[in-house]
């Protein structure tokens, strides 16, 4: 669990393999709804704090945190991957680390809508990042479309 309310899954190495983002939650006028995440050995779950009685439902609650898991995942995968040659992964440990990690990376590829963003976020490293990772199925699927 994150100082900010986020939780990041590990591997045995210590490698993100699934993240769940801070969480939120609104009712239906979009009012704020405090909310946090429990963590019992392997499961997370996000509660909603019960105070305020005049929420209008329903209430949404952090619909968002499946897809970087995913693409947490599918980047996992190709760093750990005897696919690719070393140079590359080597290359893409460099940009992941730069972005501060995978579920960070994973945000960045996520909330940037267009190639202009993405490299305004960021730079020019990002592009040539996005580019090394394209041609990977599960990392285009996952991270760059945001299916």
């Amino acid at each position: 669990m994150a100082d900010d309310g986020s939780v990041n899954v590990l591997d045995s190495d210590g490698l993100a393999v699934a993240s769940a983002t801070t969480p939120w939650a609104k009712d239906a006028n979009g009012s704020s709804i405090p909310t946090h995440y429990e963590v019992d050995g392997n499961s997370i779950t996000q509660i909603i704090d019960r105070g305020d009685t005049n929420w209008k439902y329903p209430i949404v609650a952090d619909p968002n945190w499946w897809q970087i898991t995913k693409c947490v995942g599918s980047l996992a995968w190709v760093v750990g991957s005897a696919v690719f040659s070393v140079a590359k992964i080597a290359k893409i440990k460099k940009y992941i680390n730069a972005f501060g990690g995978l579920t960070k990376t994973a945000r960045l590829l996520l909330g940037a809508t267009s190639a202009a963003e993405k490299a305004t976020a960021i730079g020019k490293g990002f592009l040539t990042f996005a580019a090394s990772v394209t041609g990977v199925d599960g990392v285009y699927t996952h991270c760059i479309k945001g299916k």
